[in-house]
């Protein structure tokens, strides 16, 4: 049997005609085609009998009703797919014989198909060119109608636009031209057909949006992402949107009574999403602020966190950090971002939701998890709570987010002069040694070279030194932590009245203030002496 045919019947028979390869300009009346296909009649009072013992079988084509009057409107006509009635089975006969249908009761009929008839799709598929990728899908934005041309169809892209214009409830069709702008995660867009209006609203989860699409980024792709991670989210809880765009994160965790900062660096995005939180009445919840993300986490989403974890008054925070071409690279920001001192009695880790592009790799969730681990600085282990496939991009690039709570050890610590944290210093001095604390203290001193051997007699010596000078710090604390236990055991026998009058007493009290200021003395000599032997050249 031909590729071409199923059971004698041309694979092509309800596509538009081949005559309309290759068309640029479109012509509608090109699409006309007469084609011979399968029908059956039967009587008015068998036709719901006859409709279900059919329905699979019957002709679907747009614009074009299976089921027809025929003479003295006591019989109907029944129009069959061809492909399908082609591939009955044998129970299926049985079925539509125990109606009166037999296989001599199907006859063919010849019917008219025009350019209403057919699909986008099939209309497309039959004018681009063959064995290349053609316009497989697009994206509707409110009255907008978004595709991303190959540039092997920049040729058909007006004919493009006018088939996608009169076979969808739309009024414009535009064309990315150019990847999205990582800054405000927007793109240029052209005008394929319809209106030059690019103002548009967008129903959602629930709630409006309204943007100027040539200016804001919005992927209709990732209504489902919106909300099934809003669904996680619980009245009275904290979202920090670090990255929200016109708000499909925030406004419907607002409208479950959420607290929620909301940020975004664009300007127009800024706009409009404070112009949302108005129409979707959320403005007592809601808090939006235009700056860069890495400035949002460090100086509001820092004091309004401590703030919440002193007062007590939520249930969770959530941070979503939805920028997957960099968003990781603004983990780095939670690093150290409080001190010590500054670690709340009643902490609670915060949730974040961080997405990222992964390209060409064989297992997309590990590799997303350890792109977050690198950024971190450190393995997250239970702190992991999700790794998600949000979607595939292209056949090799998978967008993923990363769920996880922050860990106490990098959320709170002290950052050196050059603001960043000491514990990445740390992490740099052992390498990959993890564990390995003979390794990791071999790399102190590093040598490379003709001058190896010299260099390394030279840490040799410089270390000794500093063990030396270390060992009689030591020394000298136990001698003194020594007196002192015995000052404590004398003063403990002595009756209250004694103690005062006692003269032993008072010259162990003045002794150990003798000791201690030469102590002073000695710990300064020692740390002239470090400095001295830390400023050796090698």
């Amino acid at each position: 049997m031909s590729s071409e045919q199923q059971n004698g019947v041309p694979d092509n028979l309800l596509m538009p005609p081949s005559t309309v390869h290759g068309m640029k300009i479109l012509h509608k009346s090109q699409f006309s085609k007469t084609v011979s296909v399968p029908h059956i009649i039967c009587s008015i009072d068998n036709l719901p009998e006859t409709l279900k013992a059919v329905k699979k079988y019957l002709l679907k084509v747009p614009n074009l009703t299976p089921v027809e009057n025929v003479e003295g409107m006591t019989q109907k006509r029944i129009l069959l797919d061809p492909i399908k009635i082609k591939c009955l089975e044998t129970s299926e006969r049985e079925k539509l014989e125990n109606v009166g249908i037999k296989e001599e009761n199907i006859q063919m009929c010849d019917i008219n198909l025009t350019y209403e008839n057919w699909t986008a799709e099939s209309i497309l598929k039959a004018v681009l060119p063959a064995g290349q990728e053609g316009v497989a899908s697009w994206s509707v934005v409110g009255h907008i109608i978004h595709v991303n041309l190959r540039e092997h169809l920049h040729d058909f892209k007006h004919l493009i636009g006018e088939v996608l214009l009169d076979k969808n409830k739309a009024l414009t069709v535009v064309n990315k031209v150019n990847s999205i702008d990582s800054k405000f995660r927007t793109f240029q867009i052209e005008l394929l057909a319809g209106k030059d209006d690019w103002l548009t609203q967008v129903r959602e989860n629930h709630c409006t949006y309204h943007f100027d699409f040539s200016k804001v980024y919005w992927n209709p792709r990732l209504c489902g992402e919106h909300e099934r991670l809003v669904k996680d989210l619980q009245s009275g809880d904290v979202l920090y949107d670090v990255f929200a765009g016109v708000g499909p994160f925030s406004i419907p965790a607002a409208k479950k009574h959420c607290r929620v900062l909301a940020n975004d660096l664009n300007p127009e995005s800024f706009h409009w999403l404070k112009h949302n939180v108005k129409v979707n009445k959320v403005i007592d919840y809601v808090t939006v602020f235009n700056k860069d993300g890495g400035d949002f986490i460090l100086e509001d989403i820092k004091s309004d966190m401590q703030a919440r974890w002193k007062a007590s008054d939520f249930n969770n925070i959530h941070i979503t950090m939805n920028l997957p071409a960099m968003a990781v690279e603004f983990i780095k920001n939670f690093k150290c971002l409080y001190s010590l001192e500054e670690k709340p009695s009643s902490f609670v880790s915060p949730i974040v939701h961080v997405y990222c592009f992964i390209k060409n790799a064989k297992d997309s969730s590990k590799a997303a998890k350890e792109l977050v681990e690198q950024e971190l600085g450190t393995e997250l282990g239970e702190n992991l709570k999700r790794v998600f496939l949000v979607r595939t991009v292209s056949n090799n690039k998978d967008m993923m987010r990363v769920t996880f709570t922050i860990p106490e050890g990098i959320l709170f610590g002290a950052r050196k002069d050059d603001g960043e944290p000491a514990a990445k210093k740390v992490l740099s001095t052992m390498g990959k040694n993890k564990g390995n604390k003979g390794k990791a203290t071999s790399n102190v001193f590093k040598v490379a070279g003709a001058r190896s051997l010299k260099i390394k007699n030279k840490a040799k010596q410089v270390a000794g030194q500093l063990k030396k000078l270390n060992e009689k710090t030591k020394q000298k604390t136990v001698e003194v932590d020594g007196q002192l236990a015995s000052l404590h055991q004398t003063l403990m026998q002595q009756k209250p009245s004694a103690v005062t009058d006692n003269g032993a007493v008072k010259a162990a009290l003045q002794k150990m203030t003798n000791d201690r200021v030469q102590q002073a003395e000695d710990l300064k000599k020692n740390v002239q002496d470090i400095d001295k032997f830390s400023n050796i050249k090698l």
